[in-house]
């Protein structure tokens, strides 16, 4: 026969075949370290991922206004390739020196 353990005892949950799982009362868990260690990391765990998803959403959410506001391109218009490049400049610089500037008033 087991020597009887104080900690150990049957509970309801021990007809269900959950036996030979200790079952504190919330004393004997106080005062064990590892239950404080454990509650102190999921209770500072779980708000610091909520709060860290929630900076990546702002971040995200207000990049495109502050883009728009800096004048940065959007990233929806492909890229010139490298052997248009200099077409598309000199033609943007032929039509700048051929159009005359408008006076503003």
């Amino acid at each position: 026969m087991p020597r009887q353990d104080p900690e150990f005892r049957l509970d309801a949950d021990d007809l269900d075949g959950d036996r030979g799982r200790r079952s504190l009362s919330w004393q004997q868990a106080l005062r064990s370290p590892s239950a404080w260690v454990r509650a102190l990391l999921v209770c500072l765990t779980l708000p610091a991922v909520v709060l860290a998803s929630v900076a990546v959403m702002a971040l995200w959410l207000l990049s495109l206004p502050l883009a728009l506001l800096t004048g940065a391109r959007v990233m929806s218009r492909p890229p010139v390739p490298h052997h248009l490049m200099g077409r598309r400049l000199r033609r943007a610089e032929r039509d700048t020196l051929e159009r005359p500037r408008r006076l503003t008033a």
